[in-house]
């Protein structure tokens, strides 16, 4: 009896401890990451369905009129709903995205469940995800990309945990959450490719027409949602689309160059080795990724069971799905594919019974990158962006400088005013294109960056940018993170 019970005490720490612990430090990044453009630029077509009646992006102009977000829509309805409940905040708009992080969680302890009966593989597997430093960014952060990965796990735990039994319910479950994460995001698409593999892997023998029409039905459905929606406004789903995909083109052919690019330009730069991450606390982080793409290597050699094996073909698939894709470099797509990287490497470690040294590097490997993962998070939260540079700079901003009127800068800024366009809008060329000069010009190091970029992509904006900033506008106020400029009000004679 006692050992029953100390086995469900034990089952219960495994789970619950890591959830615990993604909740806890998931709200404190909610709480305290001060907002960044692009949750700005998703929440506007939200709260403009909410407050009227029509989807279109009205805070984010530097491009002119966007139109309604026709290029997966889904996120933003997910938006709405909470704007709809709890009003335009951005915390709570970030809480939906913890939410979606706790779900893709809990689909991993599915999975886990279902190809192991290790606790310690469970474990580890759970807690190092729960406190990946992408992971738990993506969940604290007012974009689609957590909601979308979450919707492929559920997706194959789905076909995992019910392939042997019920192989057609697997299928069509499978494909309607690939189909929803579609909706939300285009790497979505990096699923349904690993799906079809596991699928001819697994159960090739199963396959006949009417298993092939099952998968194909929940895309016919989304097609058809979507479909209509797209047909609302054609022309705005094109430029929009060409506007996604255009930055990430590539037209490098060579194989091990595109690898190369990918590993130099995605993981080396979220990992420490770029501009902006130029402190030694963020070099800290690249023995991570080193360690993982070791592991990653080595995987097909030392773990041999078929079973298991699939978690490293999945990691292939995004790897490589990320590497062709024609879509930018972000670090925010790293949370599809770092809980695989955890994993992988969770079934390399349990290979090594009896192996008595080489379980004790994996076991310091572990215990660095828990470190390292939790003191950064930890170093955010005490840091607090939220209030000692955003709040502070906007407050001291709005108390003592601002007398009215239109304010053309970064989009976040549009969360301290309640997303009124009246008073801000996000517009990098400063009025080039809307020929309207504003009241205030606030600008960033984004800001500055994205008008370094016009001095070789077109030089007229460059050229008007300072022009207007240098002649038209006085600086008034320069904060820890927004600086403000003032429009000069000629003398009358």
């Amino acid at each position: 009896m006692n050992k029953v019970k100390n086995l469900k005490i034990i089952n219960i720490f495994i789970i619950f401890i890591p959830l615990i612990i993604f909740l806890i430090i998931g709200t404190g990044l909610v709480l305290t990451n001060k907002p960044w453009t692009d949750e700005s630029f998703l929440a506007s077509s939200a709260v403009n369905l909410v407050r009227e009646g029509h989807m279109a992006n009205t805070n984010y102009i530097s491009l002119g009129d966007l139109g309604p977000p026709m290029v997966n829509p889904l996120y933003f309805f997910n938006q709405a709903l909470v704007v709809k409940i709890f009003g335009a905040s951005l915390f709570m708009m970030r809480f939906s995205s913890l939410f979606w992080g706790l779900v893709a969680l809990v689909a991993i302890i599915f999975l886990l469940k279902k190809i192991t009966d290790n606790k310690i593989i469970i474990f580890l597997s759970l807690l190092l995800v729960s406190t990946d430093i992408f992971f738990l960014k993506s969940s604290s952060s007012a974009r689609m990309d957590m909601m979308s990965a979450s919707f492929s796990l559920i997706a194959l735990a789905f076909y995992f945990n019910l392939r042997e039994k019920r192989f057609k319910i697997a299928v069509l479950l499978s494909n309607l959450f690939i189909g929803l994460s579609i909706l939300t995001h285009v790497i979505g698409i990096l699923s349904l490719f690993a799906l079809i593999f596991l699928v001819i892997y697994l159960d090739r023998k199963k396959i006949n027409l009417k298993v092939v029409l099952i998968a194909i039905a929940p895309y016919l459905a989304c097609g058809l949602f979507w479909g209509i929606y797209i047909f609302k406004n054609v022309d705005s789903f094109v430029n929009q689309f060409y506007q996604i995909f255009k930055p990430g083109i590539n037209k490098e052919t060579n194989l091990l160059k595109l690898i190369y690019n990918e590993f130099s330009d995605r993981y080396l730069n979220a990992y420490g080795l770029s501009n902006e991450r130029s402190s030694v606390f963020s070099i800290i982080k690249l023995p991570i990724i080193i360690f993982y793409f070791i592991c990653f290597v080595v995987s097909p050699i030392i773990v041999k069971e078929k079973s298991k094996k699939i978690f490293w073909w999945i990691l292939l698939f995004y790897f490589l799905g990320l590497t062709f894709i024609p879509i930018h470099k972000s670090e925010a797509y790293l949370c599809w594919i770092t809980p695989f990287f955890i994993i992988n490497a969770s079934l390399i470690f349990c290979k090594f019974n009896g192996k008595r040294i080489l379980k004790s590097v994996f076991i310091f490997c572990f215990i660095a990158i828990l470190l390292i993962s939790i003191s950064r998070s930890i170093y955010s939260i005490k840091n607090n962006d939220y209030q000692n540079i955003y709040i502070s700079d906007l407050k001291t901003f709005n108390e003592k400088y601002y007398d009215g009127g239109k304010i053309y800068g970064p989009g976040e800024i549009t969360f301290y005013y309640g997303f009124n366009d009246n008073i801000i809008q996000d517009d990098d060329t400063i009025g080039f294109y809307t020929k309207i000069l504003p009241e205030y010009i606030a600008t960033n190091s984004r800001y500055e960056s994205n008008f370094e970029e016009y001095k070789t992509l077109n030089f007229k904006i460059y050229n008007h940018i300072r022009e207007t900033l240098d002649k038209k506008f006085v600086k008034v106020f320069e904060g820890n993170y927004f600086t403000f400029y003032k429009k000069i009000v000629p003398q009358k004679s």
